[in-house]
């Protein structure tokens, strides 16, 4: 009896042991398969912070950093690596950081810009709870370089316009004022009215650049289609035949017959302005030569060549600004508003261009124009 007391005591202490293990192990997965899952899930919550464009720093109370992507220390301008458990200060010395994220970790919301290397940022600085209690902070930092330089384009901008109207209305309102009072009669009130003509003229001429960029800036859709360079050409120059007679400038055009995809109206308007500023900054006997030719692969070009001027190497990359003159006494003598260059780049971009500058001072200067080639299996009728 004892015995199979003793057996049936064995047999109840295996059967506990196995059912202690099998717990164990269910536990065990459990526990495994609990750390995939949190392992997963740390992968998806990584993938999708690093293909962020914005900025993602999470931080600890401590000021150390539990998370950040790619992109986050990318706009820091700091070195790709490893910053996971480091201070945010490895990342970035930004003085308006450290007051920022500091009041988060107090539980205040803030943010600033600032230029971090060539881009400006925006900052904002979050705290995070958890059952009422800080946990720590969320920055967010995203680049704000574009939008920052629009609005200085946009603030040197109208700052410009408002010098380039203000003179001359202030020769029109000085010349009718003379006039109004008698100060100015016979011949001096004919020569005053004509000088209140050119002014009005010049105004008028600014005026409808200014509209005309202001629409550019908006990039409606403008209808692309084949475009004849050739013909577009011998037009402009037709419609200059005149200017350049009375100031002895000759024109030509030559190379081969070549079709661009672009908008035939835009094109027009962008030659016009090349070819008008040859023969106004040109000397007198001299020439302007147009040329058209295909490439580079995919594209056609247009040339313009004067032998005029000339620019300064100095001005190259401002050229195209708005309101920029190489020389503003003669660029006012021939009427010239300082945005020709300008609205002329404005179309060449528009149509998926480029327009480049090659000039030598007092030898001449030669503008290539660059747009994309007519292919009728690609393009068809319409874009």
């Amino acid at each position: 009896m004892k015995k199979l007391l003793q057996g049936a005591a064995f047999s109840a202490g295996v059967i506990l042991v196995w059912t202690l293990l099998e717990k164990i192990r269910g536990q065990q997965r459990m526990i495994r398969r609990q750390t995939e899952e949190l392992a997963d899930d740390r992968g998806t919550i990584k993938a999708i912070t690093d293909n962020m464009r914005e900025g993602l720093v999470v931080l600890t109370p401590a000021e150390t950093v539990l998370s950040v992507n790619s992109s986050a220390i990318s706009l820091l301008g700091a070195a790709q690596r490893n910053y996971l458990g480091q201070s945010l200060w490895a990342l970035s010395r930004l003085p308006q950081l450290r007051e920022t994220v500091s009041q988060a970790l107090r539980g205040k919301a803030a943010g600033f810009s600032a230029w971090c290397g060539q881009r400006y940022c925006r900052f904002f600085a979050s705290p995070v709870y958890q059952d009422r209690e800080l946990t720590g902070a969320i920055l967010l930092i995203l680049d704000d370089t574009q939008r920052e330089r629009s609005e200085k384009l946009r603030r040197e901008f109208s700052a410009n316009v408002s010098h380039e109207l203000k003179t001359p209305l202030t020769s029109i309102s000085g010349f009718a004022e003379m006039i109004e009072t008698g100060m100015a009669s016979g011949e001096d009130a004919r020569n005053f009215a004509r000088r209140i003509t050119r002014e009005a003229s010049r105004l008028q001429t600014l005026i409808d650049d200014i509209i005309r960029l202001s629409r550019l800036d908006e990039q409606l859709p403008a209808p692309m289609g084949r475009v004849s360079l050739s013909a577009v050409c011998r037009e402009v120059l037709a419609t200059l035949g005149m200017v350049a007679e009375s100031r002895q400038v000759s024109l030509s055009l030559s190379g081969t017959e070549v079709w661009a995809r672009g908008n035939a109206g835009m094109i027009r308007e962008l030659l016009t302005n090349l070819c008008e500023n040859a023969v106004k900054y040109n000397r007198e006997g001299g020439s302007v030569e147009v040329e058209t030719r295909s490439g580079p692969e995919g594209m056609v070009s247009v040339i313009v060549r004067d032998t005029g001027i000339g620019i300064p190497s100095d001005s190259f990359q401002r050229i195209f600004e708005r309101f920029y003159r190489v020389d503003k006494s003669r660029s006012k003598q021939t009427g010239g508003t300082g945005l020709g260059l300008s609205i002329a780049k404005h179309l060449v971009e528009r149509q998926g261009g480029s327009i480049t500058l090659e000039s030598a001072l007092g030898e001449g200067s030669s503008f290539t124009v660059t747009l994309p080639e007519w292919q009728e299996n690609k393009c068809g009728e319409l874009p």
